[in-house]
């Protein structure tokens, strides 16, 4: 009897391993099932969230792309430079004057500007016509000035007025009558048409310092005209002759008196410009 008891024992304990053993193998299984169908749920809400950001991505990037392509470019910011008259005559002989702040100088060897100047004007085909100007760099006693030769054109204003252009019977008022006493600038020039298109520009007095320029080359830029121009001569104004005098063109001594000249700023700061 106790034989048969230790063998029924053994038989139950073999059984209960068994059962056992089979149970931890199929929990594996179920794990293993559970745990790829996790993963297979990652996926593809990974998937679906991935392409959900995509297109929030394209969306906004077009949106992007059509707000920057629908906003207005802002303007470049306002910059002092320094204020230019430029003197030239037309072709019938009229004497033309302008206001000038698009302008550089491009290069040392040689000395080249750069002088932008409106379409439709009297000085950009005065200029273009003659090729050569006087660069006339202003003063600040001179800033009452800019309304007059800046705020329109040769064309604007036909009628003369005892003889004078409207531009030149106002800069008379103001004490700047126009003048050609600049006979002597220019005079080192080998070409005799330089010489003689020089001397019969008439150029404002007291300027800061004068720049005779010859055209080179033209482009267009919007609503301007871009003017490649060698400098040939540079002047002062000299208050004992009453006249504008050369300067040597390769000499640091140019004779400007860097407090005296005229800058946009100050005239956007009083409300000229």
């Amino acid at each position: 009897m106790t034989s048969k008891v230790y063998i029924f024992l053994i038989r139950l304990y073999l059984f209960i391993l068994a059962v056992q053993s089979v149970s931890g193998f199929l929990s594996h299984i179920a794990l293993d099932t559970l745990s790829k169908s996790n993963c297979a749920r990652t996926r593809s809400t990974s998937t679906v969230t991935n392409a959900n950001d995509n297109r929030i991505n394209m969306s906004n990037s077009s949106n992007d792309s059509s707000s920057s392509s629908s906003s207005p470019i802002p303007p470049p910011p306002s910059v002092s430079m320094p204020v230019y008259s430029l003197a030239s005559k037309s072709e019938d002989n009229r004497p033309s004057m302008n206001i000038v702040t698009f302008t550089t100088p491009v290069s040392v060897k040689p000395k080249l500007f750069m002088v932008s100047l409106y379409h439709n004007t009297m000085t950009k085909d005065s200029f273009l016509h003659s090729k050569y100007g006087i660069l006339q760099l202003l003063n600040k006693d001179q800033k009452y000035l800019v309304q007059i030769l800046g705020k329109s054109s040769g064309y604007d204003t036909t009628d003369l007025e005892d003889g004078l252009n409207p531009k030149e019977g106002k800069c008379q008022e103001k004490g700047y009558a126009w003048t050609t006493e600049n006979i002597s600038f220019g005079q080192s020039l080998k070409e005799d048409e330089g010489r003689n298109a020089f001397r019969e520009i008439k150029v404002l007095p007291q300027c800061s310092s004068y720049i005779g320029l010859k055209l080179m080359n033209t482009m267009d830029a919007g609503d301007h005209v871009m003017a490649l121009c060698a400098v040939v001569a540079v002047g002062k104004w000299d208050d004992k002759q009453e006249c504008v005098i050369d300067v040597d063109i390769d000499s640091g001594n140019n004779g400007i008196d860097q407090e005296k000249i005229l800058y946009s700023g100050l005239l956007r700061e009083e409300g000229i410009i």
